[in-house]
């Protein structure tokens, strides 16, 4: 889906503002980082997941409702669970 805006002056910085289409399609929240890059003549735009705050944001949109998920709260057994690599 290709969208054109424009760079805009943000104080002394320059920014591009993302439509909520894109924002929607590419589940970013607000506080999402990013890293940028330059490759080939092309503005390359990658987020920084958090897995937590993604979980966090999927079982609030409701789209698990009437599913197996809705059983039990998830979160709080993912909070508590010890990983060991």
């Amino acid at each position: 889906m290709a969208i054109k805006t424009k760079l805009r002056a943000i104080g002394s910085s320059r920014g591009i503002i993302l439509p909520k289409s894109i924002i929607d399609s590419a589940n970013l929240v607000d506080g999402t980082e990013f890293e940028i890059d330059f490759q080939d003549d092309q503005l390359v735009l990658k987020p920084e997941r958090d897995l937590m705050a993604t979980f966090e944001q999927f079982l609030s949109s409701g789209q698990f409702k009437g599913t197996e998920l809705e059983e039990f709260d998830v979160l709080e057994e993912a909070k508590n669970e010890a990983w060991e690599y």
